[in-house]
């Protein structure tokens, strides 16, 4: 029986080792492919315009205008919706890439750096999660509330940046830089 077991083990053991490789090889393909191609190139100021697009301004001086009718209020907020959410799904590809690359770099960096790995997950929540809540609040028209989500959102993209690049010169044997 405690053969059986140590063998089973063993071939475990064995069996998780040749997965680790594996996926270490598939990380330094891609990222030697991402090298040659040019790393992700991610601008939180981007998704500034999304916070105006959600301000309330532009509803106050339509329902203001004479001769503003419930449809063109309607169509409006159609429009802007439809706009904002175009933008909170550029701004999750964005985040994707980031992360994406980031835990890559995480896999070749030569030392372990399981801080920045939690770090990165619970960045990962957190961007999901606001992003959950600013889609929810798009989509019940609560543009006042949405508009100051879109500081959360962008801190986010800021923040995986700023982690990518610390990866990366990590990975290239250059001087770390703080978040």
């Amino acid at each position: 029986m405690s053969l059986e077991l140590l063998a089973a083990g063993v071939a475990g053991v064995a069996t998780l080792s040749w997965f680790g490789w594996m996926l270490r090889s598939v990380a330094i393909g891609r990222t030697r492919e991402q090298q040659s191609e040019g790393w992700p190139e991610v601008n939180p100021e981007r998704y500034a315009a999304l916070a105006r697009l959600l301000a309330d301004e532009d509803h106050h001086y339509l329902t203001a205008t004479p001769g503003c009718s419930s449809e063109l209020v309607r169509a409006f907020r159609r429009g802007r919706r439809t706009v904002a959410l175009e933008y909170l799904r550029a701004a999750a590809q964005d985040f994707d890439r980031l992360h994406r690359a980031a835990s890559e770099m995480l896999l070749l960096a030569d030392a372990d750096q399981p801080e920045l790995a939690s770090t990165l997950a619970r960045e990962r929540v957190s961007f999901q999660w606001n992003l959950f809540v600013l889609r929810a609040l798009i989509l019940t028209n609560a543009t006042a509330s949405a508009a100051e989500r879109v500081d959360a959102v962008r801190s986010a993209l800021a923040s995986a940046r700023c982690h990518f690049d610390s990866l990366t010169e990590a990975t290239l044997s250059r001087p770390l830089t703080v978040c």
